[in-house]
């Protein structure tokens, strides 16, 4: 623990109240991750060198009421898949920045702080806390491989019929939870999957839920004027010989997405699109192209409503789909293929929470879906979902045990 005497604080501009910053030595993960001051929220970008972690609510801010980009000050975004509006922001009350070179802690306050009073809120911060290991049992999927085959007979024959081009329909696992003395720790496990700088990273905590993730897709990746939307759609096992590149039915899945995506882009700015590749992440790989505009700062906000969902993770068009996914499951999709992101300096960065899990007082909750166009097998569809769960479950948990007899 670092003593009080080897602290520096020096006072940092900023939007909101008061702000002080000092270096620190890094700490451990279980320390970051398990604060109880709520919520506690991470977030690392793709090939970005720092990751940010925040906690407790210094401000929230109204939809209305925050000019994305304007502010210096770091703001956590999050945002649920059913929302029409833009993501809610959370300016932390603490915020670390882990850095290729060293690790910042900036303390909030409404009211004047001393250094000792800082120090004081930095040795609470750092106090040791417990890195949990799980155990999950007892899958229970939804909807059942019958019930899916018959809502991807449902899509198909919306497509058919028409406007519909393409609906993602998901499935929700869920799995016993229970705590175990051996494994992986959590806290760990999410930081060790840090190194794939090909996925965001996304943590949110608060007092009844933990959600964590990595996902290969940014919704919205702005920088100034210079915007840019990740399109990923196709899957298949990397294992797998041959190319999504050779498949018409992921072609076309690819291409509804990246017309979606330019339509919208173009509204504001002039639109450049990068080559199609495939993107492998561990033991899946998508089709991936990236599109880029310049578009003025003022018009983030609306593009960003304009996106989201974008076909990738709910369909073409946006309100035929929505409307049949409503339909077709049970529950509201909630945090998953919803938002989250950080802004800060002018950028902003928006994830499409997907790759992710829920965690409650006794369960563990992850979903995954499939892009159904008119080629769509179901068979075949659940055989992805099932990748997909796998390769969830295996990023976040490591070493997470399944009983016998599950699904994947």
């Amino acid at each position: 623990m670092t003593t009080q005497t080897e602290i520096t604080w020096i006072t940092v501009s900023t939007d909101f109240g008061y702000r002080y910053r000092a270096v620190i030595q890094p700490p451990s993960w279980p320390c970051l991750l398990g604060q109880t001051d709520y919520p506690v929220w991470a977030f690392a970008s793709k090939k970005s060198p720092s990751v940010f972690v925040g906690s407790g609510i210094h401000r929230r801010f109204s939809d209305s009421s925050v000019p994305m980009g304007r502010y210096k000050d770091p703001l956590f975004f999050q945002m649920a898949y059913e929302s029409v509006s833009e993501p809610m922001a959370i300016l932390p009350k603490q915020l670390i920045q882990i850095g290729p070179n060293n690790v910042t802690l900036d303390i909030y306050s409404d009211t004047p702080m001393s250094p000792a009073d800082c120090t004081e809120r930095y040795q609470i911060l750092m106090t040791d806390k417990e890195d949990p290991l799980i155990h999950l049992s007892e899958q229970s999927d939804t909807p059942t491989l019958s019930e899916w085959t018959t809502a991807i007979a449902s899509a198909q024959a919306a497509i058919k019929t028409g406007p519909l081009q393409k609906v993602v329909l998901s499935r929700k696992s869920s799995f016993r939870k229970t705590y175990a003395d051996k494994g992986h720790p959590l806290y760990q496990g999410f930081a060790d999957a840090l190194l794939d700088t090909d996925s965001y990273h996304y943590f949110y905590q608060d007092n009844d839920k933990t959600i964590m993730g990595h996902s290969p897709e940014a919704l919205f990746r702005a920088e100034g004027a210079s915007v840019s939307v990740d399109v990923v759609a196709g899957t298949r096992a990397s294992s797998e010989t041959g190319s999504l590149l050779d498949s018409p039915k992921d072609i076309n899945e690819h291409a509804i997405v990246l017309d979606h995506v330019c339509q919208i882009l173009g509204t504001y700015g002039a639109v450049e699109t990068g080559n199609c590749t495939e993107l492998s992440l561990g033991t899946l790989t998508h089709l991936y192209q990236q599109v880029k505009a310049h578009v003025d700062p003022t018009h983030w906000a609306a593009i960003i409503r304009d996106l989201h969902p974008t076909p990738a993770i709910g369909g073409a068009p946006k309100q035929d789909a929505n409307t049949l996914i409503a339909r077709l499951e049970t529950d509201a999709r909630g945090w998953y293929g919803g938002l989250f992101g950080l802004s800060i300096d002018n950028t902003l960065d928006l994830a499409v929470a997907i790759r992710g899990i829920c965690l409650t007082e006794d369960r563990c909750i992850t979903q995954v879906g499939a892009g159904i166009v008119a080629a769509s097998d179901p068979q075949q569809e659940w055989e992805e979902l099932n990748r997909k769960l796998a390769s969830v479950l295996g990023r976040i948990g490591h070493e997470i045990t399944m009983t016998e007899g599950t699904s994947i």
